[in-house]
């Protein structure tokens, strides 16, 4: 699994990720895709 985007907006720490093919959104760790 690769991050290809972080950043932190108000306190709030996002990644995506891509596992396989599809793309997931995290936040504070917890995946919201």
């Amino acid at each position: 699994m690769a991050i290809i985007w972080s950043q932190t907006i108000e306190a709030n720490h996002y990644e995506v990720r891509s596992a396989g093919a599809t793309l997931r959104l995290y936040r504070n760790g917890v995946n919201h895709s």
